[in-house]
């Protein structure tokens, strides 16, 4: 006996109601994706910005002076310790006894400063070869775990080049940097620095802080030393005042509006230094 197969298949009604029922289900499934990843951003943000936040204000504690917090771009920031305030500063050539030579540099003096700790630091880690290096291939710096001071007033920063040490001449501590690095007002006496206490840090991909806590010049482009400050007190409280802020706001840029962002998320500090994000 022969079998009868049916060959009728789907009707064009039949296919275009399958095709309805994925395309309904793919929105779906695409929407619910993309709040999720959303949900991800938002919190890798947050957390990212209030884990560094809370960094700096472990650091005020830990090594019981002030640090400071500052926006040194739209997305990016700095943390530093406090350090002293310039007393002299300039161009010029100096006997450096660890060399051996006289080196030219833009060289700082903190007449009030004692450096002999970070003098120490440097010269447990490298070598008389490796400091010569260091001085003598100026462009290889950055692969020595340098200092870094950054000038709170001109909210710039510059990798010292040569380590601390005594100005025989003057009998005072003194520092140096490579002449192209120091431009503007950078480091003029009477200027406040700190140190860096790590690299220059970056927001996740796509956000940015609120222009509430920075300013453009007329090409769009951010001005130096015009960012927000945290600042915390080495008991971890906050320090108040118009140079300071008591929280942060970032968000994601708008593609529409370049000059807005949108899902905005706040990091607010309490007055005891307790960190909340809104």
């Amino acid at each position: 006996m022969r079998k009868r197969f049916d060959n009728s298949g789907f009707t064009l009604l039949e296919l275009l109601g399958v095709m309805g029922v994925i395309v309904v289900m793919s929105f779906f499934v695409v929407s619910g994706y993309k709040s999720i990843m959303q949900g991800i951003n938002d919190t890798t943000g947050s957390k990212g910005l209030r884990d560094s936040v809370q960094l700096a204000r472990q650091h005020a504690m830990l090594d019981n002076t002030k640090v400071f917090f500052f926006v040194t771009g739209i997305n990016s920031f700095v943390m530093c310790r406090e350090g002293g305030t310039i007393t002299e500063s300039g161009d010029g050539t100096v006997e450096v006894p660890y060399l051996g030579k006289s080196e030219s540099a833009f060289w700082v003096y903190d007449e009030w400063a004692d450096w002999a700790t970070m003098e120490d630091g440097f010269t447990a880690i490298y070598n008389e070869d490796d400091l010569k290096d260091m001085v003598n291939s100026k462009s290889n710096e950055a692969k020595y775990k340098g200092i870094t001071m950054y000038d709170m007033n001109e909210g710039r920063f510059a990798r010292v080049v040569f380590p601390p040490f005594v100005d025989a001449s003057k009998d005072l501590w003194c520092i140096g940097f490579n002449e192209k690095d120091v431009s503007g007002d950078m480091f003029e006496v009477g200027s406040t620095y700190g140190w860096m206490l790590y690299e220059e840090r970056f927001l996740p991909k796509g956000y940015i802080f609120d222009s509430k806590h920075y300013k453009l010049d007329s090409n769009g482009v951010f001005e130096f030393g015009s960012g927000s400050i945290i600042c915390f007190n080495s008991d971890g409280s906050i320090e108040t005042g118009s140079d300071y802020v008591d929280g942060l706001t970032i968000g994601e840029v708008d593609p529409t509006q370049p000059s807005s962002i949108k899902n905005t998320v706040s990091i607010v500090v309490e007055g005891d230094g307790s960190i909340v994000v809104e």
